[in-house]
């Protein structure tokens, strides 16, 4: 006999009692009935009627044109309401990111590279749910530091590198195989 999977059971349960409910409430009318011998509810108080006039002068009152706000309601209303305030640009200020770092020389990438590549050398990568380098026969995640370096990205034939305490990365590519030697 198959078995019928959790989700299907709970959902079917989910449905059989949305019917019960539903089946319960149609042949209930919809709700209570009043118990035989009581009275009924007293009929609601009829809505009070809208004065159209009154209705008319605060909506002239509102819009007229000399129409003078009350002192509290006039200083929030001098200043421009697309201009920023002084309080709003302060937190802008403070919030604003720093400006962008001087671009590294490309003298001092190199020198990372070539410094890096002459004491290490990248064998391989391992893509999958934890990306790993293979450097120097020892496997590398990434923010592993190796001889002054930290990994920040591994991907499929390259990995790149930063040296600690400073913003100048390198990237350091996986040669293709060559002839066996």
């Amino acid at each position: 006999m198959t078995r019928i999977p959790t989700r299907h059971r709970v959902l079917g349960a989910a449905l059989l009692l949305a019917g019960a409910v539903w089946a319960f409430d149609a042949f209930t009318r919809g709700g209570p009935t009043p118990a035989r011998g009581a009275q009924a509810a007293p009929p609601a108080a009829p809505a009070p009627e809208i004065d159209g006039k009154q209705v008319s002068d605060l909506v002239a009152q509102l819009t007229r044109g000399d129409y003078e706000p009350v002192a509290d309601e006039a200083i929030g209303l001098q200043r421009d309401l697309f201009v920023p305030s002084a309080t709003v640009l302060g937190a802008l200020a403070a919030a604003a990111p720093a400006p962008a770092p001087e671009p590294e020389p490309v003298e001092a990438r190199v020198s990372v590279e070539e410094g890096f590549r002459t004491r290490h050398k990248l064998l391989g990568v391992v893509i999958g749910q934890v990306r790993l380098a293979v450097i120097d026969n020892h496997l590398w995640p990434v923010g592993a530091e190796l001889d002054g370096c930290r990994i920040i990205d591994i991907q499929r034939d390259y990995i790149v590198l930063q040296q600690v305490g400073t913003d100048i990365r390198a990237t350091l590519r996986l040669e293709p195989p060559g002839p066996a030697r």
